[in-house]
């Protein structure tokens, strides 16, 4: 069983000891600032947040308030969510009305045609390969009418998105909460295996 796995399934048997916090993996990824401003208000100044400012619950259980609390803990912005709310959560809502959105060549045709930003698109370009440069919309579509789009747009599977690499053009978009945090959705169903979906509450807090 890969970490992944073990740790979902340590967690669905609510045995996560000391074994399993070891191998701790982010099953969100890498440090991501959009999903800290979408969830709990933090380094945010254009999203609007969904679960912010609603600090520790009274009822957290022990090990958390002493991991979160003791000592000269720099832990701040504490908030929570159940798994019920984020079933609830409309996430074709507009979470930032002035977004950016990066788009490949695959992804600017698709704009062209349709009017908007693919789902897929994102804000930033992460992992940026050799070839990744940002041109402007004129040059993109002057690329678009002498190359084939599948020459101008390398993809990379990973396990929860795909990495692009190629010529990319920023545009402003509003951005859904499905294109703000599409990782944070990929996990659902991973949560709503650990029980109730009412009872099963996420603790969040971010240090210094």
């Amino acid at each position: 069983m890969d970490d992944k796995n073990r740790y979902w399934s340590a967690m669905r048997k609510n045995d996560y000891d000391e074994s399993v916090r070891s191998r701790i993996i982010n099953v969100l990824g890498n440090r991501d600032y959009t999903l800290f401003a979408v969830l709990a208000d933090v380094r945010n100044n254009s999203i609007q947040s969904l679960f912010a400012n609603r600090g520790l619950p009274k009822d957290a259980a022990n090990r958390t308030k002493k991991e979160i609390e003791e000592g000269d803990s720099d832990y701040h912005s504490h908030t929570y969510f159940t798994v019920k709310e984020l079933l609830d959560t409309d996430w074709d809502a507009v979470g930032q009305r002035h977004g950016v959105a990066i788009l490949f060549a695959d992804q600017f045709q698709s704009w062209k045609e349709t009017g908007k930003a693919p789902e897929d698109s994102d804000e930033y370009v992460y992992d940026a390969g050799s070839k990744t440069r940002m041109v402007t919309e004129e040059e993109m579509t002057m690329l678009l009418l002498a190359n084939d789009v599948k020459s101008l747009v390398k993809k990379t599977k990973k396990p929860n998105y795909t990495k692009r690499d190629g010529p990319y053009v920023q545009i402003e978009s509003p951005r859904t909460y499905r294109q703000l945090v599409p990782r944070l959705i990929s996990i659902i169903p991973d949560l709503q295996k650990l029980g109730d979906p009412e009872k099963i509450r996420v603790v969040i807090a971010f240090d210094n």
